[in-house]
């Protein structure tokens, strides 16, 4: 696995990857990673049953804030905040 090191601000740059607060409506996509991931986080993503691996779709987006309604496994209805989304590394996925 590609550990990325950081630059002279501090920013790592993930190749292939992007932050699930960029994803789109519709999207589907696979969770990759964390970013800043504290014991807290880890429990919600836990709580959530998101684990590296698990495949997603936007479903909705909300305007006002960026919290996210996404789909995966048997859940069809959960939301993550905008602050979530910022921590969650994901890759495309295409569908044919």
């Amino acid at each position: 696995m590609y550990t990325p090191i950081p630059d002279s601000d501090g920013e790592m740059e993930f190749p292939d990857q992007k932050k699930l607060s960029e994803c789109k409506i519709g999207e589907t996509i696979k969770l990759s990673g964390v970013i800043h991931s504290s014991d807290n986080f880890l429990k919600f993503l836990n709580s959530k049953n998101l684990k590296l691996g698990t495949i997603l779709t936007v479903n909705s987006i909300e305007a006002f804030d960026g919290t996210r309604e996404i789909s995966y496994d048997e859940r069809t209805s959960v939301t993550l905040s905008q602050i979530a989304c910022e921590k969650l590394l994901i890759q495309e996925i295409i569908v044919n």
